[in-house]
């Protein structure tokens, strides 16, 4: 006969204040996808998943200063992206705003406190 569904929902707490917010259309970069609310960075016009680059491995054999690994980190922070989109595909980036840093997908390697500079330089703050 009729069943009663056990649906379920988890809410994430995602935007943290009134601060404007503030978009752009970009396309992911070829190999690459971006999740949910992945911090992102520009790569030739495109967007890809920040990762965490050793600065040692990324200035090996290289002639100019090393850079710190906060550095090869956050090169070229864009901002968080709004949805899923896998490589050549369009996605909505925040580039402006108040978000939880904990509703964050961070990659196993990098913290919220290597980001939170970056991200307040572009004018998003994490809470």
């Amino acid at each position: 006969m009729y069943e009663i569904q056990k649906d379920q929902t988890s809410p994430v707490n995602f935007f943290a204040g009134d601060y404007p917010v503030a978009t752009a259309v970009r396309e992911v970069s070829s190999g690459k996808s971006v999740k949910k609310y992945d911090p992102v960075k520009l790569v030739g016009g495109k967007v890809e998943p920040i990762v965490k680059v050793e600065a040692s491995a990324a200035d090996s054999g290289s002639t100019t200063p090393a850079k710190t690994e906060y550095e090869n980190t956050t090169a070229g922070i864009y901002g968080i992206a709004a949805g899923d989109a896998g490589a050549g595909e369009d996605v909505v980036v925040y580039l402006t705003g108040e978000f939880f840093a904990d509703a964050i997908n961070l990659p196993d390697s990098v913290t919220v406190e290597t980001l939170t500079t970056a991200f307040r330089n572009i004018g998003i703050f994490l809470k």
